[in-house]
C-alpha cells in the first residue's frame, strides 16, 4: 500500500533554506541602516543634555544671586559649568562652533557664557554637528532662556 502526499506532511528541507536565506537577506539589509540611526541619537542626546546643563545654571545664577559662567573650550570639545571641574567631553568626530554676545569662536578656544542673578545672560549659540546633522543650542541674552533648533 502505497501512501499518498497530504498537505499536512510539513516542510522540506529546502523550503526551509529558502526561508532562512530570505531571513539573513533581511536582517544584512536592515542592520546597516540602524547605524546612523544610533549616530544621529547620540547628536540628540548631547545637545539636550548640553541644554539641561544650560537651564541648571540659570536655575542656579537666580536662587543663589550671584552669577554662574559656562567655559566652552571648542578646541578641546568639552565644557564646564559653573566652575566644575569636571568638564564634560564631547565626541572627537563632532563640529563644534560657538558665537558669544562679543565674538565667534571656532577651533580657535574657549569663550563664557554667563548668567546673572535676575536669570539674563550674555547671550550665545552653540552649534553641534555630525555627518551632514546638526543641532543649534541658542541662549537668549534677555531672558536667559535656552532653545533648540535642530536641522536634518
Amino acid at each position: 500500500m502505497t501512501r499518498r502526499p497530504t498537505t499536512d506532511d510539513g516542510m522540506s528541507l529546502v523550503e526551509l533554506l529558502v526561508v532562512l536565506a530570505v531571513l539573513a537577506l533581511v536582517t544584512a539589509l536592515v542592520l546597516p541602516s540602524a547605524r546612523p540611526t544610533a549616530r544621529a541619537m547620540e547628536l540628540e542626546t548631547l545637545t539636550d543634555d548640553l541644554a539641561a546643563r544650560l537651564r541648571e545654571a540659570r536655575t542656579r545664577a537666580i536662587a543663589k544671586g550671584v552669577p554662574v559662567h559656562v567655559d566652552f573650550d571648542v578646541g578641546g570639545k568639552r565644557y564646564a559649568v559653573g566652575g566644575d571641574r569636571r568638564a564634560v567631553q564631547w565626541p572627537q568626530d563632532l563640529e563644534v562652533s560657538l558665537t558669544t554676545g562679543r565674538s565667534a569662536v571656532t577651533d580657535l578656544g574657549g569663550a563664557r557664557v554667563t548668567w546673572f542673578a535676575d536669570g539674563s545672560a550674555s547671550g550665545g549659540t552653540v552649534r553641534i554637528a555630525r555627518a551632514g546633522r546638526s543641532a543649534t543650542v541658542t541662549v537668549d541674552w534677555l531672558t536667559g532662556g535656552v532653545g533648540i533648533a535642530r536641522s536634518p
